[in-house]
């Protein structure tokens, strides 16, 4: 053995004399005295590696230590000029709020300057695990921007030392790092999971007084072995804090954990998060605003947008509940949205005094945060930028609504072209601004993008239109929302064009598709429905190549039925090697054979009415609708309830059943239900039905409104106050008191008293004619309202309301 050990040494002697002679030096061929890992990734002869992170991690890891530790590392093994430099954060808690801020374009410089070989990227904790998409939106930036100056650059993905190491906090937070890096095209470095390969091997105590510094030496090794692929060499090793020997088992923990992070999957399902965009079906757009229609200039953007992708419009807003008692939770809306204050009125059950029983339909619930008030220059609002996301997000979160993150897409519009938020009036906001919010709301709703038509947009703010500022914010505004949503820099579309939602009989239908931007490779388009059965479709795939990616290609919906009104799915998703497309898919609802001529009618759970069976059946339409159905429900000759059906909500509703004394001893109750709808079978028809009405042995507690008298009249405008009670209190749950369908307020117990309103609160009733009632319900389940009376306030342009 000592012999093959000679010859092997002389044998490596002979090649290093070999080498020699060929130009080389003889200690750059052994091992122990090479020059080290190469991190001279430019050429020019030496390491300058810049770090990018806030100050201290979590778990006291201090940023300025780790740095120098790595500089210290490198320096024992590489033969040139080594320099590390931090740049903090500063004041900013997060990448995104440094990156925006004014104050930071000398920083901003530094990174990139000065012949950067390596721009390390280092979020906190907290700022990575509760705001992930924030979290994305910096490290896209940086990473743009040192792309753009030829800078290698990684993420370093940090997290507190815990005390064993079973414990799944690194896991959670390496999701979204990971996630972030792959959706940014940049590698990552898992520091976090050094201190738990220590653990994990029992080289360090899990209560050491040392995890802040040891974490930030696992920092730095971990960066040195992921591009060396060895552990820290011992000249690293030499440090004056710990003992060799522990900073040689921290430096294997860090290579341990690079080599196992490397090749391990951190992440499988989709990314979910509060900036979100989902699919709706429905060939009609029904919008809910939380404003007053007067002072919101998205909706006319809104309504604009959906023309041109050949969508209907139907909205509803606070205003129709203040004047005619519209409740919203009976309405199956796609998207309700406002800013922080209108939602959380929204959310308020208390002020729509409607009985809440339960929203039969999820609709996309978005709230945005408004640029400050009072504020006309672009840098007072860049500095409040972080605040404004991070608050409206912490909002969004805990009420579980989406987030629409208008003020980031602003930042991105002044970034791009700082003319395009310029504004002599702050309390008026650009029309292509409130266009570019229309969109993220469109895409957060349908997760498609419209491009823009040619026709003119609403007029609000601005007389003059640039040419290309709607294009320009229009595309911003989605790709702000497509990105946050998957965390993923790249970006395209599938444009889904179909001029028709219903066919005539026998006729086909046609849907166009094209891509949004050019492909870096080809893109194959599949096509089917959801019924193969029902329809054929001329052709079942598409390809799409960088040279025809604008190009339409047109695909033919054929019935293969001669049944009429048949609701079928129209499906398209691209695959390709491409990212940024790949995955990409949209749907259309279809209706073929489209005939009007069978009269449509109304189903009802049930014809009678009686404690045991409730005095909230079911209603839903016989025949499947192809538009939206509003249907007026009226008793006792005034209109008591709307409700609203569309194609895709398929689920019955509650009517509201109001029976009165006379009702009761009649022994039924009539209902009529008025129609007003863009399908024929339906519009403008009315239906009647007579419910059989049985107190099931129950005493009625009798009912009387005490105030205002019959036959009042009032000057107005007034403030008027109603109130009811019930003749019986003994047994009665509850009294509540009503103007029209509008419930004015509802008390627990015999008695009741309520402003009558039918404006925002607070407000006089103008001169008119109104109808006042009050209801009861017993602790039995018997229902009694009384019948409609008439009050009158006086004054000029007086009419009945």
């Amino acid at each position: 053995m000592k012999g093959m050990g000679r010859r092997f040494l002389l044998a490596g002697v002979a090649a290093a004399l070999a080498a020699t002679a060929a130009g080389d030096s003889i200690l750059s061929r052994l091992p122990f005295l090479s020059k080290g890992p190469g991190f001279d990734f430019n050429g020019d002869g030496s390491v300058r590696i810049a770090v990018l992170s806030p100050a201290v991690h979590a778990g006291g890891i201090n940023a300025a230590v780790w740095a120098t530790d790595l500089e210290g590392i490198l320096k024992a093994s590489v033969k040139c000029p080594v320099r590390v430099g931090l740049v903090p954060l500063g004041k900013y808690r997060s990448m995104m709020g440094w990156w925006y801020a004014p104050d930071t374009d000398i920083e901003r410089e530094k990174l990139v300057n000065g012949q950067t070989d390596l721009l390390l990227l280092a979020e906190h904790e907290e700022i990575v695990k509760r705001y992930p998409e924030f979290f994305f939106e910096g490290v896209r930036c940086v990473a743009a921007l040192a792309r753009a100056n030829g800078v290698k650059t990684a993420l370093v993905m940090m997290s507190s030392p815990r005390a064993t190491h079973r414990d799944k906090l690194p896991d959670s937070t390496a999701e979204i790092v990971y996630r972030v890096g792959a959706g940014c095209g940049i590698e990552v470095i898992p520091a976090g999971y050094g201190w738990k390969q220590a653990l994990f091997h029992n080289r360090m105590p899990g209560d050491s007084p040392q995890k802040a510094r040891c974490g930030a030496f696992l920092a730095a090794a971990a960066v040195y072995s992921q591009y060396s692929g060895e552990a820290v060499r011992k000249a690293g090793l030499e440090v004056f804090w710990t003992t060799a020997k522990t900073a040689g088992a921290l430096a294997e923990s860090a290579l341990e954990a690079v080599r196992q992070e490397r090749i391990r999957r951190h992440y499988s399902k989709p990314f979910a998060g509060v900036v979100a965009t989902g699919q709706r079906l429905s060939p009609d757009m029904k919008v809910y605003q939380a404003a007053a229609p007067d002072s919101d200039p998205v909706l006319p953007n809104l309504k604009a947008l959906l023309q041109t992708a050949n969508l209907r419009l139907f909205s509803r807003s606070v205003a129709d509940w203040y004047t005619d008692g519209v409740d919203r939770f009976w309405v199956p809306f796609d998207l309700v949205y406002g800013d922080r204050q209108q939602i959380k009125q929204y959310l308020d059950r208390s002020v729509y005094t409607t009985p809440y029983t339960g929203e039969a339909f999820k609709p996309c619930v978005a709230v945005f945060s408004r640029l400050p008030e009072g504020l006309s220059k672009t840098d007072d609002i860049l500095l409040r930028l972080e605040t404004l996301l991070f608050d409206g997000y912490d909002f969004a979160r805990e009420n579980k609504l989406v987030y629409i993150p208008y003020p980031l897409a602003w930042a991105r519009a002044c970034a791009a072209d700082p003319a395009m938020v310029a504004t002599s009036d702050p309390a008026r906001r650009n029309d292509w601004l409130s266009y570019m919010l229309a969109n993220m709301l469109y895409a957060a709703c349908t997760g498609r993008f419209q491009p823009p038509s040619e026709q003119p947009k609403p007029h609000y703010a601005n007389s003059i239109h640039p040419a290309s500022y709607h294009a320009r914010c229009a595309r911003i505004g989605y790709d702000t929302m497509i990105q946050l949503s998957g965390l993923s820099e790249a970006n395209n579309a599938l444009l889904v064009r179909n001029d028709f939602s219903r066919t005539a009989a026998g006729q086909p239908g046609f849907a166009g598709v094209r891509l949004l931007d050019r492909p870096a490779a080809p893109v194959k388009v599949l096509f089917a429905v959801d019924n193969p059965n029902e329809a054929a479709l001329s052709c079942e795939e598409a390809e799409f190549t960088p040279e025809n990616f604008d190009i339409e290609q047109t695909v033919r919906v054929t019935p293969l039925t001669g049944e009429a009104n048949r609701f079928v799915q129209f499906m398209a998703g691209a695959t390709s090697s491409d990212r940024a497309v790949d995955g990409k898919s949209d749907t259309r609802m279809l209706v073929l054979n489209f005939n009007e001529s069978e009269p449509g009618g109304f189903e009802f759970s049930t014809r009678e009415l009686s404690p045991k069976t409730g005095f909230s059946p079911g209603l839903k339409p016989s025949l499947r609708p192809t538009a939206i159905l509003e249907v007026s429900v009226r008793q006792h000759g005034m209109e008591t309830q709307r409700m609203v059906f569309a194609p895709e909500a398929l689920d019955a509703q509650p009517l509201r059943a109001h029976p009165t004394l006379s009702d009761y001893r009649q022994g039924r109750l009539d209902v009529e239900l008025a129609v007003k709808s863009e399908d024929l079978r339906y519009n403008g028809v009315t239906f009647r039905q007579e419910f059989q009405l049985n107190r099931g042995g129950q005493t009625l507690p009798g009912l009387k409104v005490t105030e205002p008298a019959p036959g009042t009249v009032i000057a107005g405008p007034a403030f008027v106050t109603a109130a009811a009670e019930a003749e019986v209190p003994r047994g009665v749950r509850r009294v509540s008191l009503w103007t029209g369908m509008k419930c004015l307020g509802s008390g627990e117990g015999p008695k009741c008293a309520a402003a009558i309103e039918v404006g925002p609160p607070q407000s006089r009733l103008a001169p008119g004619k109104y109808l006042v009632w009050a209801e009861t319900e017993t602790v039995d389940g018997v229902v009694l309202a009384t019948k409609p009376m008439e009050l009158e306030v006086s004054g000029a342009g007086a009419g009945e309301k």
